[in-house]
């Protein structure tokens, strides 16, 4: 980041490595942090709808909203063995507009997966950063708004946000304060 820093360019940085902890540090060493980062909640959400559209017999599954938010551990938590550790989930389910109820601990049980490692571990983060680029150009292209995950969002400060991504012409610490209220 300080090479980034010394370059003097204002391009965009997507961080790809632990970035929940990796940004909030780097912006309390005081050094020069990523705009955003990127995991694998990306691949966790689906997951939620697959599990909600079974539970529910819905078959346009893509039409079920999710709204969640949790920490890297979670994620892989949830995704390798299937439950919460009994904390409770910032998560809301819509289909059509209407908030769904579910037993959470049903959903996050279909929801587990054998978590790859080594290299394909990094093809799933890679996946993750494919996704938010292509969002972001989709956004650009065709002036609509779109709903993704990125970590440490909001001036570097810890945490996993999901938000809309849209075409407006600000810096980013501009747009994540408009997303914020």
């Amino acid at each position: 980041m300080q090479a980034y820093k010394n370059s003097g360019s204002n391009a965009v940085v997507i961080n790809t490595s632990y970035s929940y902890a990796v940004i909030p540090w780097l912006k309390l060493a005081g050094m020069p942090y990523p705009d955003f980062g990127s995991g694998n909640i990306n691949h966790f959400i689906p997951r939620i709808k697959f599990a909600a559209a079974s539970l529910l017999d819905i078959k346009d599954y893509w039409n079920i909203d999710i709204t969640f938010a949790t920490s890297h551990f979670h994620n892989v938590v949830i995704s390798k063995e299937g439950y919460t550790e009994n904390v409770t989930k910032l998560v809301c389910i819509k289909y059509n507009d209407e908030k769904l109820v579910l037993d959470m601990d049903k959903v996050f049980g279909m929801c587990k997966i054998q978590m790859p490692i080594d290299g394909k571990r990094n093809m799933m983060n890679a996946s993750s950063n494919f996704e938010i680029i292509k969002e972001i150009l989709s956004v650009l292209r065709n002036n609509h708004k779109v709903k993704t995950s990125l970590f440490g969002c909001f001036w570097g400060n810890l945490g996993n946000t999901q938000l809309y991504l849209m075409v407006l012409r600000m810096s980013v610490e501009e747009f994540c304060i408009i997303q914020m209220s």
